[in-house]
């Protein structure tokens, strides 16, 4: 995903409009076709406000974080998504995009393993 930070005023994740700018086949599989809209626009409301929060935080520190994100939907709790967000600079040096690169995988549990 490419997400354009529309508002740079504070960091808090109430002062911000993300934009998607793009969003690739198989995120969009599970998150929602969302392209040239805000986040929010997604039906999975918990994942819009866990990005927007750690888009607040990339924004904040100005550097990459890696999450990992367990059942990362209701109906797919078998699933986990690592994700780094990445900040984009632009010319002034101000982060004027975050890029999230998002691998799913299936969550392995210790009962999986023979």
């Amino acid at each position: 995903m490419i997400i354009d930070v529309q508002n740079k005023g504070k960091a808090s994740a109430n002062d911000l409009a993300l934009q998607v700018r793009l969003i690739g086949t198989t995120v969009a599989h599970y998150y929602g076709e969302i392209t040239g809209k805000d986040v929010n626009a997604m039906p999975n409301k918990e994942a819009a406000k866990r990005i927007y929060y750690l888009c607040s935080l990339v924004l904040e520190e100005g550097k990459p974080l890696l999450t990992i994100t367990p059942g990362f939907a209701e109906d797919k709790q078998y699933l986990e998504a690592f994700a780094l967000y990445m900040p984009l600079f632009g010319d002034a040096g101000d982060i004027e995009k975050i890029f999230i690169c998002v691998d799913i995988q299936r969550r392995i549990f210790p009962d999986d393993i023979e």
